[in-house]
């Protein structure tokens, strides 16, 4: 558990985000005018549901890294399937698709990065 003084004295995290402590990530959530008073952190693998059935299996939300990655597909006719070894976040999948469909970008219009899916196509720069 940290309360609201904790987390708000806590510097926001940087860096990968599967380096961060329970308190960094609990920090990256925070939001001191919403939030609330404390945070609870359950352990690895408890779910707050007190009865499981249908419907109600999961969660969404923990600080651990199997609910808080979410896959992302790209596909295509033609490309192989593989699993990218390293972190991938939600901005870059624009630069991603943008390098496909061959769109010139500003160099710093995206907050994200291009995805090697194609190994030495590079996304094309003005």
């Amino acid at each position: 558990m940290f309360t609201a003084a904790e987390l708000a004295a806590t510097p926001m995290p940087t860096g990968s985000p599967e380096t961060w402590t329970l308190i960094q990530r609990a920090r990256a959530s925070f939001y001191a005018p919403r939030s609330g008073d404390f945070v609870v952190l359950l352990n690895r693998g408890v779910m707050a549901l007190p009865q499981p059935g249908p419907g109600y299996v999961a969660t969404h939300g923990s600080p651990w890294d199997y609910d808080r990655r979410v896959p992302i597909l790209f596909w295509r006719k033609g490309m192989a399937g593989f699993e990218q070894p390293s972190a991938v976040e939600t901005v870059d999948i624009a630069p991603t698709l943008s390098a496909w469909i061959n769109l010139p970008v500003p160099q710093g219009a995206y907050d994200g990065r291009c995805l090697d899916l194609d190994p030495g196509r590079a996304a094309p720069v003005e």
